[in-house]
């Protein structure tokens, strides 16, 4: 089965942009914030990316949430300068979590990012 990623954001365009680009090796749906608990309710995804046009203090909380209610589902946020998704690291050093993050800049480095959470 190919892993399935969720992309989280608030600009619909954006997201589809990235779904198209995580869709060339994985399968991939949109969703924005306030739909993303119910999309992990109903479908099976392997990884979550948060993308950067979520405010920071609701993308913190999102992602404990998906940790809280979804432990298997690796986190990838994706940051516009280094330093902006530490929300993301903290996540993981807190629960010892594999968690990443990837410029928004370089669309090969999160396809990167997202094979590397992928392993086990």
């Amino acid at each position: 089965m190919s892993a399935r990623i969720l992309l989280v954001g608030n600009d619909p365009q954006l997201l589809a942009t990235r779904a198209a680009v995580v869709h060339t090796r994985w399968q991939s749906k949109a969703a924005d914030p306030e739909d993303t608990l119910k999309a992990l309710r109903e479908d099976t995804f392997h990884i979550v990316v948060l993308c950067h046009t979520i405010e920071q203090p609701q993308a913190a909380i999102l992602a404990e949430k998906i940790h809280r209610l979804f432990p298997a589902v690796r986190l990838l946020a994706l940051e516009t300068t280094l330093g902006s998704a530490d929300y993301i690291r903290e996540l993981g050093q807190k629960y010892n979590i594999a968690t990443g993050v990837a410029s928004v800049y370089a669309p090969e480095e999160m396809l990167e990012a997202i094979a590397y959470l992928l392993q086990d």
